[in-house]
C-alpha cells in the first residue's frame, strides 16, 4: 500500500483521525515523540497540509522534502499509519479476531482449547454471517485448521473431519466459480466478448449442483440461486426457472442467512438485459420483484443504486405504473446511494411525469436537477427537449437542443457511448423540427421516411429511439 502523508486527512473522518492520535500516543504502539509531533502538525495544518510545510516545521527553513532525514521520518510514520488502518479494520471484525486467537492457541500447543475455539468459530459463522462466497471460504479455512490437529476418527470413520472439509471445499469452489461465471456473463453483455476459454470447470460445476440439487437447494440456497441466475443468463429465458427462483426467495428459511437484497437485484438485472433486447413483456416482472422487496423492507436496509432505480422507473413507465412509482420514489428518496440523491430523485420523477403527459410537473422536476451533477443534468435537458417538442414550442426546443450540445462538448467526463447516443438523438430531433418548415407534402414525407430509415439502420445506441420513431409515425399520419 502506498499512501502519501498529505492524504491522511482525506482518508479519515474526524472520529477516525482522533483515534489515530490515541494510537500514536499509546506506548504500546509507539515510543517515538517525533511521531507524536508529526501527528500534531498534521492535525494543526489540516487540509492546507503540504510536505514542504512539514519539512520546514520539523527540520527548519533550509530543509527540503528530499532531505534523507525527512524522507525516513515520513516513511516510518506511514508504516505506523498503515498499522493503524490494519488495527482499526481488525478491531471491527470479530471473526478475524477469533481466527487470530485460534492461531495463537495452535502456536501454544493448547489442543483442547484450540478445538473449542474452532467449534466456537464454526458456530459464529453459521449463526452470524451471511451465506456467500466468504462464508464457504471461512468454513473451509476453519475446518482445514481443525484437520491439522485432529486425529483420524477410528471409531466412526464416516464422521472423520476430512469428509466435512471435502464438502466445504466443494461448496467454496462451486460458489466462487458460479460467481465468476456470472461476472463473465456481465462482461459478455457489456463488451460483446467471448469468455468461453475462461469458463473452466463450467460443465463440472453445473453437474455437481444438478446432482446434489435438492440438498444444495435446502442447505445452500445461495449457490443454487446463483446457478439458476446463470441458467437464465446463458440459456434461453425459462419461465419455470424464473418461477423456481422467486419461490425460493419467497420461502427461504429464516435461519438461513442470505443477502436477499442482492439476489432480488440479481434477478432484476437478468430481466433488464432481456428488456434491453426488446422483450418488454418482462417489465411487469421487474415491478413485481420491486414490490416484493418493498414489502420485505429490503430497500430500507441497503442503499438503492442509480442503475437499479433506473430499471425500476423505466419498467414502471412501460407498465404505466406511474403513481405507484412516484410513491415508491417519494418513500425511498433517503435510500438513494448517490451523494446527489436529490438530482437522481427529481430526474426519475421528471421521467414519470413526462410519460404521464404532465409537462408542468415535468418542467418543475427538471429545474431541480443540479447542473453540477453533469451525468443526470444532461438527461434532464434531453427530457426538456422532448417536453418543448410535445408542446410545439419549436424555438425553445431548438435553444434547449443547442444548450444540451454545448453541455456535452464541455463535459468529456460523460462516456463516449452516452455522448454518441445523446448527440444522435439531438441531431435527429433537430431535423424533425426543421422538417415542419417544409411545405411541400411529398418532400416532407420523403424527408421523414429517410430520417426514420436512418434511425432504424443506425447500429449505435440512440437515446429515446422508440420515442423518436413514434413521433415520426404520428407526424407522417397527420400529414398523409
Amino acid at each position: 500500500m502506498k499512501i502519501d502523508i498529505i492524504q491522511i486527512h482525506a482518508l479519515l473522518d474526524k472520529k477516525e483521525f482522533n483515534k489515530f492520535g490515541d494510537f500514536i500516543r499509546s506506548p504500546y504502539f509507539n515510543t517515538e515523540p517525533r511521531f507524536i509531533k508529526l501527528y500534531e502538525l498534521i492535525k494543526f495544518e489540516g487540509a492546507q497540509l503540504t510536505r514542504e510545510v512539514l519539512s520546514k516545521k520539523i527540520f527548519g527553513e533550509n530543509s527540503s522534502i528530499n532531505d534523507i532525514r525527512f524522507r525516513k521520518l515520513v516513511s516510518e510514520f506511514m508504516k505506523l499509519f498503515e498499522r493503524f488502518l490494519a488495527e482499526m479494520e481488525f478491531s471491527a471484525d470479530p471473526l478475524s479476531q477469533k481466527f487470530m486467537v485460534l492461531e495463537k492457541l495452535k502456536k501454544m500447543n493448547l489442543r483442547k482449547e484450540f478445538l473449542k475455539q474452532a467449534d466456537d468459530i464454526i458456530e459464529y459463522i453459521e449463526n452470524e454471517t451471511v451465506k456467500d462466497e466468504l462464508y464457504y471460504k471461512n468454513m473451509t479455512d476453519v475446518y482445514a485448521k481443525k484437520y491439522s490437529v485432529e486425529e483420524v476418527n477410528f471409531k466412526d470413520y464416516k464422521k472423520d473431519i476430512s469428509f466435512i472439509l471435502n464438502e466445504y471445499t466443494d461448496k467454496y469452489f462451486a460458489a466462487m466459480k458460479i460467481f465468476l461465471f456470472q461476472r463473465f456473463a456481465t462482461l459478455e453483455y457489456s463488451f460483446d466478448i467471448n469468455t468461453s476459454e475462461h469458463k473452466t470447470f463450467y460443465n463440472e460445476v453445473l453437474n455437481y449442483i444438478e446432482l446434489n440439487c435438492e440438498k444444495i437447494k435446502l442447505k445452500d440456497p445461495e449457490i443454487y440461486l446463483r446457478y439458476l441466475a446463470l441458467k437464465l443468463e446463458f440459456d434461453s429465458f425459462d419461465h419455470e426457472i424464473y418461477k423456481e427462483y422467486v419461490e425460493i426467495m419467497t420461502g427461504v428459511h429464516s435461519k438461513i442467512k442470505i443477502n436477499e437484497y442482492l439476489f432480488y437485484l440479481m434477478l432484476m438485472n437478468v430481466l433488464s438485459k432481456l428488456i434491453n433486447s426488446g422483450k418488454h413483456e418482462y417489465n411487469i416482472n421487474v415491478i413485481d420483484i420491486t414490490k416484493k422487496m418493498d414489502i420485505k423492507g429490503l430497500f430500507n436496509k441497503q442503499p438503492i443504486h442509480y442503475q437499479n432505480l433506473k430499471i425500476i422507473t423505466e419498467s414502471a413507465i412501460v407498465s404505466k405504473e406511474y403513481d405507484w412509482a412516484l410513491q415508491f420514489l417519494e418513500k425511498h428518496i433517503e435510500c438513494i446511494s448517490q451523494l446527489n440523491k436529490e438530482s437522481v430523485f427529481y430526474l426519475m420523477v421528471a421521467k414519470l411525469y413526462f410519460f404521464k403527459n404532465d409537462f408542468i410537473a415535468t418542467r418543475k422536476s427538471i429545474s431541480k436537477v443540479s447542473m453540477d451533477d453533469y451525468f443526470h443534468y444532461i438527461e434532464a435537458k434531453l427530457i426538456e427537449c422532448r417536453v418543448e417538442f410535445e408542446l410545439e414550442n419549436y424555438l425553445s426546443a431548438i435553444d434547449t437542443i443547442n444548450t444540451a450540445k454545448k453541455f456535452l462538448k464541455s463535459h468529456k467526463e460523460i462516456g463516449k457511448e452516452f455522448r454518441n447516443a445523446y448527440t444522435i438523438f439531438l441531431n435527429s430531433l433537430l431535423k424533425l423540427i426543421k422538417y415542419h418548415e417544409v411545405y411541400d407534402k411529398d418532400k416532407f414525407l420523403f424527408e421523414l421516411e429517410m430520417l426514420e430509415k436512418n434511425i432504424l439502420a443506425d447500429d449505435n445506441q440512440i437515446y429515446a429511439q422508440n420515442w423518436l420513431i413514434e413521433k415520426i409515425k404520428e407526424i407522417k399520419k397527420g400529414r398523409s
